[in-house]
């Protein structure tokens, strides 16, 4: 079990959490709760941990009260797992989660107070509600930009691009604010369909608000490859690799730089020893 703890705590590997899971390998529970910042994984997550069911409670009640602050201000990807923490705690429908919920329903970060309203109200169906939290449930039925995202994430996970890019723009259109992932996500699923110069666009447009998103980089440097920009693609492969060389994305990166510069990767890849 050691050696997959490890790949899922250091690397974010999520077979490594899936294999855990059918093992029934309760320490993978909380390393799995921090997946679920990664918008591409979280379908994966959310299978996984549903299989620990009642186990995966105290875990989920712990992400959904931490939030990770950059300048003051909670990070997309925050938003993303506590909304799919509160969103866990509803598929579960345990009473420990009914406190954590109750207090999201005042949280700052709107689709979590809407995720909240709707697992409280699946958690506790007989409890008498405050008429606000009614309302919120109610409102909550309305498909969310996250609503968007995920059903854009599901049909890129089966390669239907072309649905996947309908959704990530709706998503687009529905957020109030820029959100990083989105553009990310659009940008694969063009890059997915081949449409090149709108790929780079909307991953250029993700990296200018997370620039050491190293799923962005790596999509990024495929469509440069992809169009011909060698020397550019090169770039992109270093950043991913230098990211997290450890990541799916950064060994991959580090056969691309091998493949273009074979000298050069071997120097990287004799650092890491």
């Amino acid at each position: 079990m050691e050696p997959l703890l490890e790949a899922l705590r250091r690397s974010h590997l999520i077979g490594a959490g899936e294999a855990l899971a059918n093992f029934r390998e309760t320490r993978a529970i909380p390393l799995l709760a921090e997946c679920l910042s990664d918008a591409f994984s979280r379908e994966r997550v959310v299978a996984a941990l549903l299989q620990f069911g009642r186990e995966a409670v105290e875990a989920l009640v712990a992400a959904l009260r931490t939030i990770e602050l950059k300048g003051g201000a909670e990070t997309p990807r925050s938003t993303e797992r506590r909304a799919a923490c509160a969103r866990l705690l509803g598929e579960i429908k345990d009473s420990r989660g009914e406190a954590v919920l109750r207090e999201s329903l005042e949280d700052p970060a709107p689709e979590v107070r809407r995720s909240a309203a709707v697992a409280l109200a699946r958690v506790a169906p007989e409890a008498r509600l405050p008429e606000r939290v009614r309302s919120a449930s109610a409102m909550a039925k309305r498909r969310t930009l996250w609503d968007y995202n995920e059903m854009g994430l599901y049909f890129y996970g089966r390669e239907a691009y072309d649905l996947a890019i309908g959704e990530f723009k709706r998503a687009l259109k529905a957020a109030f604010y820029p959100i990083a992932a989105l553009h990310i996500n659009l940008g694969a699923a063009y890059l997915g369909k081949k449409m090149y110069a709108d790929a780079r666009a909307h991953l250029s447009k993700g990296l200018a608000l997370e620039p050491r998103n190293q799923k962005a980089h790596w999509f990024l440097a495929q469509t440069l490859k992809a169009t011909g920009g060698s020397s550019e693609a090169l770039t992109e492969f270093e950043r991913t690799w230098t990211i997290n060389p450890d990541s799916v994305e950064g060994r991959r990166a580090r056969e691309e730089i091998r493949v273009l510069t074979p000298s050069h990767a071997g120097s990287l890849h004799g650092e890491r020893r």
